[in-house]
């Protein structure tokens, strides 16, 4: 196994005050003491596939001490949450089902170190977790560089470093069992993060044994209401789909449908075939979606369907449409993106046509006003809309780039992929 030295970077936790002024029975309150951010302004939001649902807003007060109050439809909810202070930094938290806790540090540059939590289970087992982690594969590193200086058997520190090595694999091995066994939310979050930087049970596992033990956590141990919730939803599904195109077609096709098997969730399975579709035309592989029941005639080299608005029907030529929800953190990117490339496509006579998700007109239009273009629609059904239907799009962003005949060119997931194109 390629050894790999884990990075930790915790900046600070944010918690504090906003637009739930009263704790009512049955919130999830969470007592926050950092003395050195009073007064700072925050932002505190849950992660959801690509959205970021911002709960609460405002600023710690005067002595950094603050309350955060989740409504009482979130006491059930598992998932990861961000704290962020403005211009500062933030970090993650995990929300599962704990009705109080305290975070608190009181150091002006908080780290994992002296970050200090009680009464909250999931977020002393996901913090102390990577400490263990951490610390072990950094002292490997260390050790497996001194045995390519001291890599003779006759060496005198050659059997001291092999049996420190020993001990090392065998103390991440513990950690790793620990975090398998464990029934915490953070132990999968965890182990979700340890699929993306490619760590496994051991720290010897052969390439072989790697490839297996990843394929299988997909396939047979992942959550996908957990992914959904976890802030990892992109990351954990490119990699694996970028994975498992290099085993082939059949395999590619094989793993995709069983992991839509275990997503019984319907609207769930309908985000994750989303994602499908865009990972397959991402990789080269959208010949084979028909295969897993999406219509093959939104792929490149077809005819666009037409667009509905209001009683009106356009048929988009030349043409860039993306299709996003406000609060969807992925769609903002790209939209700003497509704000900024929005002068080069109009001097070329691209017509760009954006369709929001949107079920609030309010919602819709406040971030539709930020967009030059005149082309916005959203009919407020979500992802019933029509044009949503028409177009078989199950996430967001979804970007559809049209021909000067309406011939669908290529479906991306961003605008760097989209720009490629044109």
């Amino acid at each position: 196994m390629k050894k790999k030295y884990l990075l930790l970077s915790v900046i600070c936790i944010i918690i504090s005050t906003g637009s739930f002024a009263r704790h009512c029975e049955g919130d999830v309150k969470v007592n926050i003491n950092l003395p050195y951010f009073a007064g700072k302004p925050y932002v505190f939001y849950l992660m959801q596939g690509d959205r970021q649902d911002t709960i609460q807003s405002g600023a710690l007060d005067e002595s950094g001490k603050t309350v955060l109050m989740l409504p009482e439809r979130y006491k059930t909810f598992a998932a990861m949450s961000k704290f962020m202070i403005v211009r500062e930094g933030g970090t993650e938290i995990v929300l599962n089902r704990e009705p109080e806790f305290t975070v608190s540090c009181t150091e002006a540059q908080p780290n994992i170190n002296n970050i200090h939590y009680v009464g909250t289970p999931e977020n002393s087992f996901f913090f102390g977790q990577y400490q263990k982690q951490g610390k072990i594969l950094e002292k490997e590193v260390a050790v497996e560089g001194m045995l390519q200086l001291y890599n003779s058997p006759q060496d005198s520190l050659y059997q001291l470093l092999k049996a420190e090595q020993n001990r090392l694999q065998e103390q991440y091995a513990k950690v790793q069992k620990e975090t398998a066994q464990s029934p915490l939310y953070a132990a999968r979050i965890r182990e979700m993060g340890d699929f993306l930087r490619g760590f496994g049970s051991r720290l010897n596992l052969t390439e072989k044994e790697m490839q297996k033990e990843q394929r299988d956590f997909v396939l047979k141990k992942l959550n996908f209401e957990q992914l959904y919730n976890s802030g990892l939803w992109n990351e954990v599904l490119s990699r694996w789909i970028g994975m498992t195109t290099g085993l082939g077609d059949s395999t590619l096709l094989a793993d995709s449908r069983t992991a839509l098997n275990r997503c019984t969730d319907e609207d769930l399975h309908g985000k994750l075939l989303g994602k499908l579709i865009l990972y397959y035309n991402k990789y080269g592989k959208e010949n084979l979606l028909s295969q897993l029941g999406v219509d093959d005639s939104l792929t490149p080299g077809h005819p666009a369907p037409k667009l509905h608005v209001d009683s009106l029907t356009m048929k988009p030529v030349n043409s860039l449409v993306i299709f996003y929800e406000t609060g969807c953190g992925s769609c903002e990117k790209e939209l700003t993106r497509l704000r900024a490339n929005y002068p080069a496509l109009q001097a070329r006579g691209i017509r760009v046509i954006s369709v929001s998700a949107d079920h609030d007109e309010e919602t819709f239009l406040k971030n539709a006003d930020l967009f030059s273009w005149t082309d916005k629609y959203c009919d407020y059904k979500g992802f019933d809309g029509d044009n949503f239907k028409s177009y078989q799009v199950f996430g967001t962003p979804t970007i559809f780039v049209i021909d000067k005949d309406g011939i669908i060119t290529g479906r991306y997931a961003t605008m760097a992929e989209a720009m490629k194109k044109l």
